[in-house]
């Protein structure tokens, strides 16, 4: 048996947690040894967030004690807070959770899930790192969170060893300062809203005065907070602190809680005082790898099937596409999901032609799979569908990297009334649901749908336009998601008018960077300092954890972090 010892302020905190949340299953226990060899110093963290600090201005607010600490620091003005929702809730729940909006379905100062289960049922409670900390392998580390907010205290934090309530920013930093000068945290957070509040009242930008001053004030909290820190006798001697500073969330005009990059994008800086400075930037490519079958498959699905139909009219579907076998005839993207149904859909045989089934109402299935190139090669590859009327009749004609493909002469015949081809079915890429049929692994970018039919000459003469804006059928674009965000639940939509039918992640899905990147991204220079590597909030708690050696049970479902591993040449041990 192991026994813990625990604060008794963490053991009244817990138990208010549990009571709160009684229709929700917690997360097991997980105790285990600390995997981890013991190193000299011991590991500390200091997070300060703040409400409202905009990566889009950080640069431009000219931040002094920020900036100071940018020289020993990793550090990105590009961290996504979320691609959904960015409310004060929204976002200090997936910074303390480590998951995201999606996950969580927080949006107010309730700090309720909109998922509620209905009564009797038990639902998926993603609860703060502070409830993981007491039932780590560490539950003894001590804890202390600081903040205005009153709600956030009680419902998001209560299992945190000391939760200080104040009154402002100002009282905030003077309880943030006596904490380090007095008392022995392992984990120390600082809430700071000034930013937020101005900007509402004016706006999110340096060229506000009342922003830039509210902003530059927060400066000098941290400023006074690190003087404080670096004055403790064991600093950088037997204590080993990393100090995170983030934005919670930014604001566009007077307002936040959207999803635009200018509410989304805020400045992260991971302090330490033997770090190195390395800028942060958002890779060229970072997708998720669509891949699996059956019940563990990553997909990519519109939500609403009642979009993207073809009808009675024309379409041209087009996407690029990067991967490997092995094969045995699956789906691996379409509006249908079985050759039997209305619809369509793209498969490949066993030797990576690409080829495409299509079934109108009227009509019985039409396959078009003469032998093309291996899609499936590592390389990139752009495949084009295009679904047009002609001389009476319905016709398909598809593409490989702009050739087209000689299926009876060109061109597939669906006959003079194919019916209409709509399916229920949603919009997806990923995995046919036909049993017996095997899987992929691969990238996607650039999906594109435009509600006309291309001429071979549009298709050829577009397939690396760096601009779609530009395209000479831009008006007729009705779904465009480029695929590489790089972060989030979903790949955004950003046809005009669109932005409503995202492709949602769903699946074990993960983010990931690919050196090799589309005809249609321009690279970016390689700078001495600097790195492509994509931060989220939802890291955060990970890059915790691994900072203060708690191991991280899979089944907390927490966001994996594990990049600050990396760098470790540059801090292990201090003198």
């Amino acid at each position: 048996m192991i026994k813990i010892y625990l604060p008794l302020l963490a053991i009244i905190g817990t138990l208010f947690f549990l009571s709160s949340c009684k229709k929700y299953a917690d997360p097991p226990p997980y105790f285990e040894d600390d995997s981890t060899a013991a190193v000299v110093g011991k590991r500390k963290v200091l997070l300060i967030g703040i409400d409202g600090l905009s990566g889009k201005e950080f640069k431009a607010l000219n931040l002094p004690a920020l900036n100071g600490m940018l020289q020993k620091s990793k550090y990105t003005l590009v961290n996504a807070v979320d691609d959904a929702v960015t409310t004060d809730a929204a976002s200090w729940k997936t910074l303390l959770s480590g998951v995201s909006f999606a996950k969580h379905m927080v949006r107010d100062s309730t700090f309720e899930s909109l998922e509620q289960p209905e009564e009797g049922q038990v639902g998926t409670n993603y609860p703060s790192l502070f409830y993981f900390i007491i039932r780590s392998a560490r539950p003894d580390l001590q804890s202390r969170i600081v903040s205005d907010w009153p709600e956030m205290l009680s419902s998001l934090t209560p299992e945190a060893s000391f939760k200080v309530a104040t009154q402002n920013d100002a009282a905030t930093k003077d309880s943030v300062v006596a904490a380090v000068k007095n008392n022995d945290d392992d984990l120390l957070v600082a809430h700071f809203n000034g930013a937020s509040i101005a900007g509402k009242a004016g706006a999110f930008s340096a060229s506000d005065n009342g922003y830039k001053a509210a902003v530059l004030k927060i400066d000098t909290y941290i400023n006074d907070i690190m003087t404080a820190l670096k004055a403790r006798p064991l600093y950088n001697k037997e204590e080993d602190w990393l100090v995170i500073v983030t934005g919670t969330h930014g604001g566009k005009g007077n307002a936040y809680g959207g999803n635009s990059d200018e509410e989304i994008m805020v400045p992260a800086i991971y302090y330490h005082e033997k770090m190195q400075s390395t800028e942060f930037v958002k890779a060229d490519y970072s997708s998720v790898v669509i891949n699996g079958r059956d019940g563990n498959t990553v997909k990519a699905t519109v939500a609403d099937g009642r979009v993207y139909d073809i009808g009675t009219g024309s379409q041209t579907i087009q996407i690029k596409i990067k991967g490997s076998g092995p094969f045995n005839w699956p789906h691996f993207m379409g509006k249908t999901t079985r050759f039997t149904q209305v619809g369509w859909t793209m498969f490949t045989n066993s030797g990576g032609s690409w080829c495409f089934s299509i079934r109108g109402s009227n009509t019985s299935e039409k396959r078009l799979q003469v032998t093309t190139p291996n899609l499936f090669d590592n390389s990139w590859h752009t495949v084009t569908a295009v679904i047009y009327d002609s001389a009476g009749s319905k016709w398909v004609k598809r593409f490989m990297d702009g050739v087209r493909i000689q299926d009876d002469n060109g061109t597939r015949n669906l006959g003079a009334n194919p019916g209409s081809i709509s399916s229920s079915d949603p919009l997806m890429i990923g995995w046919g649901d036909d049993t017996g049929f095997g899987a992929m692994t691969f990238n996607v970018a650039d999906f594109e749908i435009f509600n006309t039919a291309l001429t071979d000459e549009e298709v050829r003469n577009n397939l690396c336009l760096k601009d779609l804006s530009k395209h000479p059928k831009y008006t007729n674009l009705i779904g465009y998601w480029p695929c590489y965000d790089g972060f989030g639940s979903r790949f955004k939509n950003l046809a005009p008018g669109m932005s409503t039918h995202s492709l949602g992640l769903t699946g074990p899905y993960l983010w990931n960077a690919d050196p090799v990147i589309p005809c249609t991204i321009t690279p970016t220079p390689a700078g001495s300092n600097k790195a492509q590597v994509m931060l989220s909030s939802a890291g955060v708690p990970g890059t915790i954890f691994y900072w203060l050696r708690i191991s991280v049970n899979s089944k907390w479902g927490i966001e994996p972090s594990n990049w600050l591993s990396l760098y470790e040449t540059e801090f292990i041990g201090v003198e």
